[in-house]
């Protein structure tokens, strides 16, 4: 079973840095595989039909050769918009494909997923096969991966013609060709072997798993920092492939993160632990957003503080200090200013807990969390300010 990493989320693709320690921490897995398909790169997307600016191209060739080097099986993936919308000639994806295998690449990816479509139907799938098939016969027999555009059980459920559209594509493409599956939702909560049973049902063919659980530009806010493999399933499916969009990949960091984060490793414990998956903090994140809580929610005698408030603020200045630490060592990492605005963040969000802490028991400090977090920092942006003052959320910040 294939297992590996597809740059496939929206934002600022990796640099071609990232991107190749990336490839030396798969080289030791079972099958290891990278996908190239950024959403934002627009050469791969929007202007597709377009050839590759000479440096765009450089970076990306460079990369193709070091997967090669590291025995990385690297797919280079192409977003062919208005296929089944009257574009049907392959040539420039062929083109590019050609260059990309040039340089080493052991297969393409051909990705139809978020293409807005005037319909789902067995007639879209059919003329996406017919693109891939011309695609293949213009090529020296490359490995295939297709990610269609309904790609997972949500989606399947949502449309009336999606069942269609999957049987006619799965009947169309050669069995040998792998299709991709995100689960039962875009973003999927597990990867259940009913899951994976009830992609094989509508694939014909067991599905490569997509798994955004990683990814973090639905929510910006957010970095998940969880072991990244935890969910690779046992069995059901052709492969597990991770997308991990930004500094996310830091969780690949099996034993704990590079040794350029080490000055600031008690930080990192700290930012990890918040940000330990899409849904939920690890200890020891959890036991102080208790211990947060309930500080603020304590009712001692107005105008007075409680002994255990000292003892949460000095907890929240040892969080803070670490992460000030972690800080200093973000702009000699890879893409490491991308890590400081979640470390930043979050000493901003210790920061007002600690002023709310400090404010007089009782309401005093619901109304300085209040004022600090939900009315002053949305009202930082003009739009926030609109959108607040339409729903009556404005304040004096």
């Amino acid at each position: 079973m294939r297992t590996g990493l597809v740059e496939g989320f929206y934002g600022k693709p990796y640099c071609p840095e990232v991107r190749e320690l990336l490839l030396r921490e798969l080289s030791g897995r079972e099958q290891p595989t990278y996908v190239y398909a950024p959403k934002d790169d627009p050469w791969h997307r929007s202007r597709w039909v377009e050839p590759y600016p000479p440096a765009a191209w450089s970076g990306i060739a460079s990369s193709i050769r070091a997967a090669a080097g590291s025995g990385v099986s690297f797919f280079f993936g192409m977003s062919p918009i208005g296929v089944g919308e009257g574009v049907r000639d392959p040539g420039p994806a062929a083109v590019k494909a050609l260059m990309a295998m040039d340089q080493g690449a052991a297969g393409i990816a051909v990705l139809f997923d978020d293409i807005e479509v005037a319909s789902i139907d067995g007639r879209l799938a059919r003329d996406q096969a017919r693109f891939v098939q011309g695609l293949l016969s213009a090529l020296p027999s490359p490995a295939v991966l297709v990610c269609p555009t309904v790609y997972c059980l949500s989606q399947l459920e949502a449309s009336p013609g999606a069942a269609e559209y999957l049987e006619n594509l799965s009947e169309a493409l050669p069995d040998e060709l792998e299709i991709f599956w995100t689960g039962d939702d875009v973003i999927s909560r597990s990867m259940s072997r009913e899951t994976l049973e009830r992609a094989l049902d509508a694939l014909g063919r067991p599905p490569l798993v997509w798994d955004n659980y990683l990814a973090d530009d639905y929510c910006l806010r957010r970095l998940h920092l969880a072991s990244a493999w935890r969910r690779l399933p046992e069995s059901g499916c052709s492969g597990y492939l991770l997308n991990p969009s930004a500094i996310q990949a830091a969780a690949l960091w099996q034993a704990g993160p590079a040794p350029e984060v080490r000055p600031g490793l008690e930080g990192w414990r700290w930012l990890s632990s918040f940000h330990h998956d899409p849904w939920s903090a690890s200890e020891p994140a959890s036991a102080l957003i208790r211990e947060i809580s309930g500080r603020l929610l304590a009712h001692p005698s107005a105008g007075s503080h409680h002994s255990s408030d000292g003892e949460t603020l000095e907890k929240i200045a040892e969080a803070s200090a670490a992460l000030s630490e972690l800080a200093e060592a973000c702009p000699g990492l890879p893409d490491g200013f991308e890590l400081l605005r979640y470390v930043r963040d979050l000493t901003r969000l210790l920061g007002i807990s600690a002023r709310a802490i400090g404010a007089p028991a009782g309401t005093g400090r619901l109304e300085t969390l209040d004022l600090l977090l939900r009315k002053r920092l949305p009202l930082d942006h003009p739009l926030a300010r609109e959108l607040c003052s339409m729903i009556g959320l404005e304040g004096d910040g």
